[in-house]
């Protein structure tokens, strides 16, 4: 029977494992900074954004007043005074602003800036954590980082002020707790922890809890297929049971308040219709450059369908839906190779896919099809029919689980590689990595200086609360 270890001894073996994971979050804060150049030389003083950043802003802003006790943290009556709303359905949640927390000395805009470039730093880290923890090296790991990274749905977001689709490191973290609670040899306590993280992703924003529960209904769907035919079948058939059951117990609760405060408003929001213009063209998935500020776009516009450029003109930043072709290659190496594990991640991605291309196909510009011109419904357009669900209005956000399977299934690819051409394996995960960058890399971005208030509202701010209608 082996003696327990000390807390210095603990310790002592946990330091590698903390300066690995010390080195990486360092080297995704580099590139987190490097992505979105110049947004830390005017850290302070200007915004990616000038209007919906401007919302994530006042957030921000009136979390730190919850914590003070001013405020509840899911109401305000500093909107619509006196009535005031409900912020419990905010496209930004609580997160994000304790992400920004540590850069509140800087002032309101440093805060949202810190949290784009902690979000952005987390996001790699985590990714990479989860591709650690299901047998990734660390190249091949480290470059399942980069993929989410710079996932251009990812960066178009940062531009457009679209603070909620910045942090999405609790995607790979579900995706790992779910396999993890669904793993014949794990104990139930992993079910717990992945319902406790889909909610936290709620608090991010509806968007992360929609598509991880999209996400974790697809490793549940995969899991019980493998066993279809099986004497597993029942046990793993019990096991999704206790992952549902958790993931409700923790959500559901929620989404009823959600439920009860927009009742409450008598504001009835249906954004559905609004999806047939923000959905991606399906040859947006791999054409580069056919969105945001890739430096490829200049390259490629002029080769690009007038009827595509069109689609594509209606919604830039929410249809950036490409997928790197470097990640595809890898991706094709782990399928071919059946690197194990890979059906589940594929599955995953498929369906991702599936429900990003929105509520008709569209192909080059074209969604009627036939001399008849009918259009091809698929399966988001009865997603967002659900009671609910009427607000999704952006398919192409399901890309946040495509991104991290895209991610993990090249990761194994990169493993495979690297097994199968020894002589140069040691380079080939620098050589991926950059043409990866190459491929995802944004011309810099031009920061927004917000007016300066004028003096007569900053005294209105400076005054007692009961000047301000509360």
């Amino acid at each position: 029977m082996s003696e327990k270890l000390s807390p210095k001894q603990r310790l002592r073996a946990a330091l590698p494992v903390i300066g690995e994971h010390t080195a990486v979050l360092f080297l995704f804060a580099l590139l987190s900074i490097a992505a979105t150049w110049p947004l830390a030389r005017s850290f302070s003083s200007a915004l990616p954004d000038a209007f919906d950043s401007l919302l994530d802003v006042w957030n921000q802003w009136h979390l730190r007043e919850a914590l003070a006790g001013r405020e509840p943290l899911l109401s305000t009556t500093l909107l619509f005074a006196p009535v005031g709303m409900s912020l419990a359905s905010a496209s930004t949640g609580p997160v994000l602003g304790l992400l920004g927390l540590p850069f509140a000395l800087w002032g309101p805009i440093a805060t949202y800036n810190g949290a784009i470039l902690l979000g952005s730093s987390l996001t790699g880290w985590l990714m990479y954590i989860t591709a650690r923890c299901l047998g990734l090296p660390r190249p091949p790991s480290f470059f399942a980082g980069l993929v989410l990274l710079f996932a251009p749905l990812r960066m178009a977001a940062i531009e457009a002020g679209h603070l909620h689709i910045v942090f999405l490191g609790l995607i790979p973290l579900l995706a790992l707790l779910t396999s993890r609670a669904l793993d014949p040899e794990r104990d139930w306590k992993w079910s717990p922890a992945a319902g406790a993280t889909l909610l936290a992703a709620a608090f991010v924003s509806g968007d992360l809890m929609v598509y991880g529960g999209l996400l974790a209904a697809a490793l549940c769907a995969h899991a019980l297929w493998i066993h279809r035919a099986d004497a597993e079948r029942g046990p793993q058939l019990r096991r999704i049971l206790r992952l549902s059951l958790f993931m409700a117990l923790f959500v559901v609760p929620y989404v009823g308040l959600i439920g009860r405060q927009v009742a409450a408003s008598g504001i009835d929001i249906v954004r559905a219709t609004e999806s047939r213009i923000h959905q991606p063209d399906a040859l947006q998935f791999i054409l580069p450059g056919s969105f945001g500020r890739s430096w490829l776009n200049s390259s490629m516009a002029p080769v690009l369908q007038p009827s595509l450029v069109t689609a594509i003109g209606r919604s830039p930043t929410e249809s950036s839906v490409f997928m790197a072709w470097t990640a595809l290659a890898l991706l094709s190496f782990a399928v071919v190779r059946r690197a194990p594990g890979s059906g589940r991640w594929l599955a995953v991605l498929a369906l991702a896919l599936v429900f990003s291309l929105g509520p008709v196909l569209q192909v080059n510009g074209i969604s009627s099809f036939t001399v008849h011109q009918v259009p091809i419904a698929l399966p988001f357009a009865f997603l967002n029919s659900l009671p609910g669900l009427d607000v999704l209005r952006t398919p192409g956000r399901a890309m946040i689980v495509g991104y991290t399977a895209l991610a993990i299934l090249a990761g194994m690819g990169l493993k495979l590689a690297q097994a199968r051409w020894r002589r140069v394996g040691s380079v080939l995960p620098i050589v991926c990595a950059a043409l990866l960058v190459v491929e995802c890399w944004n011309t810099p971005m031009t920061p927004w200086k917000p007016p300066v208030v004028p003096a007569f509202y900053a005294e209105i701010a400076k005054g007692p609360r009961s000047l301000c209608g509360v």
